[in-house]
């Protein structure tokens, strides 16, 4: 009896192993198929492997506004500001060191963040958090801006104290109210190319409901937070922000953004007496720091390139992340140049194995600006390529107008 009742168990555990197996390769999830090599071959393996990476989105964005500043300029955010300006708060946050606070008034006030004029698809998670429940309703929170007709949009219903997606007079309402002082995750996918236009969203991961509008097809161009509606009042924070344009990306589901700055050298190439820091020494341990700004927001310390060398850069290299699952990546860099224009093609870059992701090219303007891109893999994302980042500044063919490179930022998207 004891053979035959060992027997039952072993099968038992095969059959339950099978099964996993089974529904990992029907696409009924998409948690990652590595997590599972060689974990079959004994249980403690296999419950070790408590948390799975789900597919990475393509991220055409990534943000947790870790800048400090709510940088404008290249890749940036327009800002309205005639309804309160649009600015980095790290008092209240979600994770990492800062969130976007939209304090509203009469008038205008929101981020808006250009991502493609063609983009037939839309795909947004961002994280919401209300000081106080409006004391009113409020039409617009956040909106995926079309480039012509109506614009999927989430608002807020004071008598239901709910949140809500509006698309040209169509609702899909929360299951239940949201409180005052509790962070939200959205997740929102528009489908705007042909008619008619449809969108969805989920709340804290909860199905909330689809809206549609019989309308001609247009684009999805924007991702603006806050309110283009004059008479919405109210104070929000968000955070956590990404945007794909793939549509099997939604929903993307919980996650965070973390900041990763300067905090090594990589190898530089004709560097010397070219490429140096502000006193004119030479690039090495003090450099990081001079790069790793928080906030974003001084000129007193940079890189700068002081002859010409269109091969000639710094690297530097950036803190590792602790998180496991990585979604994608996100570099800003703020420069200013010692005048108002010229032509120098300096340029800081961000590198991947064999691929290059340019942030900015030709540096100019006495004051401080800043210049943003998603940063493309050389194949994949996971912990070990983001740790592998480097980031090049220099390239300048001409140096009547002086570049200078203020500050370095990755801005990591990880599932929660």
């Amino acid at each position: 009896m004891r053979g035959t009742t060992s027997g039952l168990r072993a099968g038992r555990v095969a059959i339950a192993l099978l099964l996993v197996l089974i529904v990992l390769e029907s696409g009924l999830t998409r948690s990652a198929h590595s997590a599972f090599s060689g974990a079959t071959a004994n249980m403690s393996t296999f419950a070790s492997a408590a948390t799975f990476c789900t597919a990475s989105p393509t991220a055409a964005f990534v943000t947790g506004f870790e800048a400090g500043t709510v940088p404008t300029g290249t890749g940036n955010w327009t800002l309205q500001t005639a309804g309160g300006t649009p600015a980095a708060d790290s008092t209240v946050k979600r994770n990492g060191g800062y969130s976007l606070k939209i304090a509203k008034t009469t008038g205008l006030s929101y981020a808006g963040k250009t991502i493609s004029s063609t983009a037939p698809v839309g795909v947004v998670r961002f994280a919401l958090r209300f000081a106080t429940l409006p004391g009113a309703d409020v039409n617009q929170l956040a909106v995926l801006q079309t480039t012509g007709g109506n614009s999927p949009a989430i608002g807020y219903v004071s008598a239901s104290q709910k949140l809500r997606l509006r698309l040209n007079g169509t609702n899909a309402l929360a299951a239940t109210p949201v409180v005052a002082g509790t962070w939200y995750v959205l997740d929102i996918t528009a489908d705007i190319a042909s008619n008619p236009r449809t969108a969805t969203w989920r709340l804290n991961g909860v199905d909330s409901g689809s809206v549609s509008s019989a309308e001609t097809g247009a684009a999805f161009s924007d991702l603006r937070l806050g309110s283009g509606v004059n008479g919405d009042t109210f104070t929000a924070n968000y955070d956590d922000a990404m945007v794909s344009l793939t549509a099997s990306d939604y929903p993307i589901g919980d996650g965070k953004v973390t900041a990763l700055r300067p905090n090594g050298q990589g190898t530089h190439a004709g560097a010397t007496g070219v490429v140096v820091n502000e006193d004119d020494s030479n690039l090495g341990a003090s450099t990081p720091a001079r790069l790793a700004d928080d906030p974003m927001t001084s000129t007193a310390a940079y890189v700068k390139q002081t002859s010409a060398g269109a091969a000639a850069y710094g690297e530097l290299a950036f803190a590792d992340t602790a998180e496991s699952c990585v979604n994608g990546v996100q570099a800003t860099v703020a420069v200013h140049a010692s005048a108002a224009s010229g032509t120098n093609n300096a340029k800081a870059q961000v590198v991947s194995g064999g691929t290059t992701t340019t942030v900015i090219t030709n540096i100019n303007g006495t004051s401080l600006k800043y210049a943003t891109s998603a940063v493309t893999p050389a194949s994949s994302w996971t912990p070990n390529a983001v740790n592998a980042l480097v980031a090049q500044v220099g390239f300048a063919t001409a140096v009547s107008t002086v570049p200078y490179w203020d500050a370095l930022l990755l801005e990591v998207d990880t599932q929660a």
